[in-house]
């Protein structure tokens, strides 16, 4: 990347675009995620509606045009076991003829004729001198019912419950062949007024609206009670009665939003209570529910879109918390729109701008280590990572990859710069000070030295100044740059830095012994500058503190898959030295204050080898050197 486009003009093309990479993304999956839920997802919106049920639900609705005469517990003590004699049906119809309620509906089949054929001709009796409509419920294959007479009219009760088992919506009109059979209530109303009611959505599923979070909305009356005579006559005046069982040992309860106690009573008389009040739940159809979704989310993308600078989890937060008031005040003004296909894009968008971002800022990262370094090479970026990446392979984990790779390597660069600063203030400034002070003492004639040894001198400082400029730069060149290593052979490497060393070897009265096993030269991967001038340096350092006089043993040799090299000489050894490929101990004697050490470990390092070093008890020491064989390598 040229230096023209950074920093401000990367990070806004980066972030444009991720920005419009993101609103493509999420626009696609909203469309998915809305038309799927559509028509998959209502039974995931249960629990939803369900609460807002409860939200909207009053604690009671009296409505004074529905009683309830229940089978409950006092009824079966004092009529016996259920089920009953129809006589005692009859009875109850016969008592209730001076009331003059407008209809009497059974919650109760009476789909087998009873052993006592009396009684049955007694209730049929009853229900057809009846003065007002008597409504029964049938089974839908009942095609010839016993107590059919031209005071009774068939209902079904067949409410079936969603998936899980929850009754929250129902149908008031079911067809059987060519069939049609009201719900009880809709048949009750229909008698009690002799009308219609919203024909256009009979077929339709209709969710119930459960105005009252309790039963006593509905006035109750034992049925003991009316058998007995024992009411007002006004209670039922007029009336819509149903009759059903709510006795709990009859085990006749159902599950509904509010609660697990309902009836199955108290749900046709919530459903008569909707008919008479035309209060039903609408629901809104799964084209429009749609579209409405469409619509949030797109203003939802939008907003997103344009107030960028606003974190979008709060985004997705206020618009889902709007959503769901806004859900619970259609609710409560008889409109059911679920928004959870809405909600689920909201926090799918803020997930895919949380992917997108974070792959948006390590592309950041990246252009941004690059711009600010000349190439991938003196970075020490692996060359290996920038390569094709495999189809299976995770694109976060590779980026991530690359930038750490990266960020290592700039540490390593920092680190660098920092031991260049101490190396140029203390191992380069040492022989350049010695030379201000030797030319310094030449100008007096008290300290002045012969020419010849001032010329000698001179010389020897300016060399070991050379020899640490050569150690830097090796230095360096190992630790910034991705070395390229090619097939060398270490024995001619030694034989280079004995020539090079051979003057201080004769001028030291040095014996250098090289041997080698079997004609072994040592083939390697490696680079031949740098490991010349690291194994230079040791035997520098054998010059050094050996002595004049001592011996030099040079041993090249193969021990299994290793190529070894040993440096030894009978000088006053390291002086309790440490394994020094693992650590770099203060007290090696090395040329300068540390930069020989810090050439030699690097080269060690860079070459995937090890270095121990061993004092012999002041009989001198001895490096050893184990490189992997070229030949063990390419295996």
């Amino acid at each position: 990347m040229k230096n023209s486009k950074h920093p401000h003009n990367l990070t806004q093309k980066l972030f444009k675009r991720f920005l419009y990479e993101w609103l493509v993304i999420s626009a696609a999956l909203a469309v998915i995620i809305i038309t799927y839920a559509t028509s998959n997802w209502p039974r995931y919106g249960y629990f939803i509606y369900d609460g807002f049920v409860n939200i909207v639900a009053k604690d009671q609705v009296v409505d004074n045009d529905i009683v309830l005469i229940t089978v409950d517990e006092k009824s079966i003590r004092a009529l016996g076991r259920w089920p009953w004699s129809r006589n005692h049906h009859a009875d109850l119809i016969y008592t209730l003829q001076d009331a003059q309620p407008r209809v009497l509906g059974f919650s109760i089949f009476f789909t087998e004729a009873e052993k006592n054929k009396q009684a049955d001709q007694r209730l049929k009796e009853a229900i057809e001198k009846s003065t007002f409509p008597v409504v029964m419920p049938v089974l839908q294959n009942m095609h010839d019912f016993y107590f059919s007479t031209s005071n009774t009219l068939l209902a079904t009760v067949d409410i079936k419950p969603d998936p899980d088992g929850v009754i929250r919506r129902l149908k008031l009109m079911h067809s059987h062949e060519t069939v049609f059979f009201p719900q009880l209530s809709l048949q009750a109303y229909w008698a009690a007024y002799q009308t219609g009611f919203s024909e256009d959505t009979l077929y339709d599923d209709m969710l119930i609206n459960y105005s009252a979070k309790n039963r006593t909305g509905f006035k109750e009356v034992s049925y003991i009670d009316v058998v007995q005579g024992h009411y007002k006559q006004e209670d039922f005046n007029g009336k819509i009665i149903l009759i059903g069982v709510t006795a709990a040992a009859l085990g006749d309860r159902v599950a509904t939003p509010l609660t697990t106690a309902h009836h199955a009573i108290d749900i046709h008389a919530q459903v008569l209570h909707n008919i008479l009040h035309d209060n039903f739940i609408v629901e809104v159809g799964s084209t429009k529910s749609f579209y409405i979704a469409l619509s949030i989310v797109f203003v939802f993308l939008l907003f997103a879109f344009l107030a960028y600078k606003i974190h979008l989890l709060y985004i997705a937060i206020a618009f889902s918390v709007v959503l769901l008031l806004a859900s619970i005040v259609l609710l409560n003004a008889g409109i059911w729109w679920s928004p959870l296909s809405s909600i689920v894009v909201f926090f799918t968008a803020w997930a895919v701008w949380n992917w997108r971002r974070s792959l948006a800022v390590i592309a950041w990262c990246r252009h941004s280590v690059n711009y600010f370094k000349p190439s991938r090479h003196a970075t020490g970026v692996n060359s290996a990572l920038y390569g094709q990446r495999s189809m299976i392979q995770d694109r976060f984990q590779f980026e991530l990859n690359v930038l750490e790779d990266m960020l290592v390597s700039a540490q390593k660069i920092e680190h660098q710069k920092s031991m260049l600063k101490t190396y140029l203030s203390h191992d380069l400034r040492s022989p350049h000070a010695s030379m201000m002070a030797l030319i310094r003492a030449q100008d007096h004639p008290t300290t002045a030295l012969p020419e010849a040894e001032f010329y000698r001198m001179l010389e020897q400082l300016v060399q070991q100044s050379l020899n640490l400029l050569d150690d830097l730069l090796v230095l360096s060149r190992s630790e910034a740059e991705s070395v390229q290593f090619e097939p060398v052979l270490l024995a001619a490497i030694v034989q280079d830095a004995l020539d090079y060393l051979w003057p201080q070897f004769v001028a030291q009265h040095i014996e250098v012994v090289f041997n080698r096993d079997a004609d072994e030269l040592g083939e390697i991967q490696g680079d031949t500058k740098m490991l010349l001038r690291a194994i230079t340096n040791v035997l520098e350092n054998s010059i050094k503190y050996a002595g004049a006089g001592a011996t030099v043993t040079i041993h090249v040799y193969r021990s299994g898959a290793q190529i070894v090299l040993s440096i030894a000489d009978n000088g006053p050894g390291l002086n309790n030295m440490n394994n020094v490929a693992a650590q770099r101990p203060a007290g090696l004697a090395y040329t300068s204050y540390g930069l020989g050490l810090e050439l030699v470990h690097s080269v060690v390092k860079s070459h995937h080898a090890t270095l121990h070093s061993q004092d012999l008890d002041g009989q001198g020491a001895v490096f050893i050197f184990k490189f992997s064989a070229l030949d063990a390598q390419t295996r």
